[in-house]
């Protein structure tokens, strides 16, 4: 259920991927995405196409390229985040920044707004052995934190 109050491009990622699983036809997932719908975010269930639906939804609750960059820019060296979770942030405003860019400028993009956010120590080891994407620099600051 998506009521509005929560991200609505993880319900919107959930949705695809429940219709993915269960093989739902257009109409199908157009159905279940309407049921799913409560309080404000029901009003955006009038258009007969769950893209439509996703378009008014982003519209409404989500955010738009330029506030996701705000974000990106907006985050500080040292944050406290989990690495995998503060990743994760990163490559989903990344991909909300840049919307229809080639998937590969995104990891790279990606990339290096992880490396500009994570703290001193983890820079110094990040530069003797450069990751090739974001989840070798998740996966190499883990070792690296884990080992000191």
């Amino acid at each position: 259920m998506y009521d509005g109050k929560t991200d609505v491009e993880d319900f919107i990622a959930l949705l695809q991927h429940l219709a993915n699983i269960y093989g739902w036809e257009h109409d199908q997932k157009t159905i279940h995405l309407k049921t799913s719908l409560t309080g404000p975010a029901a009003e955006c269930a009038r258009p007969d196409t769950s893209a439509r639906i996703y378009e008014d939804l982003r519209a409404r609750f989500g955010i738009t390229p330029d506030e996701a960059k705000r974000k990106l820019l907006g985050m500080r060296t040292g944050q406290q985040d989990n690495l995998r979770e503060l990743a994760d942030k990163i490559k989903k405003l990344t991909m909300l920044a840049y919307p229809g860019t080639e998937t590969n400028l995104q990891e790279t993009l990606a990339l290096d707004h992880f490396k500009r956010v994570i703290n001193a120590d983890m820079s110094v080891f990040r530069v003797s052995r450069p990751p090739a994407n974001l989840d070798e620099a998740v996966r190499t600051c883990c070792e690296y934190a884990s080992e000191s």
